[in-house]
């Protein structure tokens, strides 16, 4: 399984991206992913999660996901990310910064 993850806005402006293979993590850090993905529902979520309004300054999110010949992107702004989906944005943000 693949993961890409990109963040832009926010008041600098400043894109975020990071991928990773579920393959090459850790055990630990593989099962993890695994159980929020599976929790998250993220196959069924709508492809955009977005306000009517604009909102200056908020983050937008996209997350896009391979699990074989499965393939899903969600793009979500912040204040329209599912909760379910937090943990595993926090685990890709995370990945960027390093």
């Amino acid at each position: 399984m693949q993961i890409a993850f990109e963040r832009s806005g926010g008041f600098a402006g400043i894109k975020l991206n990071s991928q990773i293979d579920l393959d090459k993590l850790s055990q630990n850090e593989a099962d993890t992913l695994r159980t929020c993905l599976d929790e998250s529902g993220f196959f069924v979520l709508p492809s955009e999660l977005k306000n009517k309004e604009s909102q200056a300054d908020r983050f937008c999110y996209k997350l896009t996901i391979k699990q074989g010949l499965k393939e899903h992107t969600i793009m979500a702004t912040e204040t329209c990310l599912p909760e379910t989906l937090k943990p595993i944005i926090d685990f890709m943000q995370k990945k960027a910064k390093l």
